[in-house]
């Protein structure tokens, strides 16, 4: 399904989280951030609100990192991002 760009944020914000029906996506989860509203007046460290609010999913979904030359994995990522 696409969303329309031409919506109002707000009209978007609510397709999207209606999109994220949670008996179909258990391990999902929708945070809300207004990057215009949150950032506006060039204060990119506003950023940092986001960032805290989604540490501890971070931290849980870990990274993926392998080494050498056969590309030995070292660490497994558990989850994904999506912005939009």
């Amino acid at each position: 399904m696409s969303v329309s760009r031409s919506l109002p944020p707000s009209r978007i914000d609510l397709l999207s989280s209606a999109l994220l029906d949670p008996s179909s996506f258990a391990l999902s989860s929708y945070q809300e951030f207004d990057f215009h509203h949150e950032c506006k007046g060039m204060k990119f460290e506003n950023v940092s609100i986001l960032i805290d609010r989604l540490n501890d999913t971070f931290l849980k979904q870990s990274y993926f990192e392998a080494a050498g030359p056969d590309s030995h994995k070292l660490q497994s990522q558990n989850g994904a991002f999506r912005t939009k």
